[in-house]
């Protein structure tokens, strides 16, 4: 016989007989079924990013969700962006993803995946941090912008005393 606490079914155990007249007894026995199991990481592991471009890894644990001795594969998948779900797809192993164009913040993203005996969810935080920080010049080192004021407040002093020369 075997039993459940959990949902999955124990290995078969040996089970003893009692002595007559003990009756009639009848055991029912339903499968587990469950939801698949899953994990959502980015590519590098980290959840800090300076590109709004990026890969996802879904991961999904094989698991025998329902005790008849064969891996389930048949999975599907559907991701959050914003606040739209895209529609319902066999799930690749790694996605690319593009959180669009977006200032520095912290984006969530969320995933469902699902089997035929249910839905389970995981979602992310993306700590999105824009290139040259908020409110920068991009591409424009402070001392090449301070070397360029120096050079204009010279220039006007130069011209201020050849004005007063003449």
């Amino acid at each position: 016989m075997n039993y459940t606490d959990d949902g999955i079914l124990t290995n078969w155990e040996a089970y003893l007989l009692l002595a007559p007249p003990m009756g009639n007894i009848t055991l029912y026995s339903k499968p587990a079924q469950q939801a698949p199991a899953f994990s959502l990481t980015t590519e590098s592991g980290s959840l800090s990013a300076t590109s709004t471009d990026f890969k996802l890894n879904i991961t999904i644990t094989d698991a025998d969700n329902n005790n008849d001795g064969d891996i389930d594969t048949a999975y599907q998948y559907r991701i959050q962006n914003g606040s739209t779900w895209s529609g319902w797809a066999s799930p690749p192993s790694q996605l690319d993803w593009d959180l669009g164009s977006v200032a520095s913040g912290n984006y969530d993203i969320t995933m469902e995946v699902k089997n035929m005996y249910g839905v389970a969810s995981d979602a992310i935080t993306i700590q999105y941090t824009a290139p040259g920080g908020d409110g920068a010049i991009p591409s424009y080192p402070i001392a090449i912008i301070s070397l360029m004021a120096i050079l204009s407040v010279a220039l006007i002093i130069l011209k201020q005393r050849k004005k007063l020369r003449f």
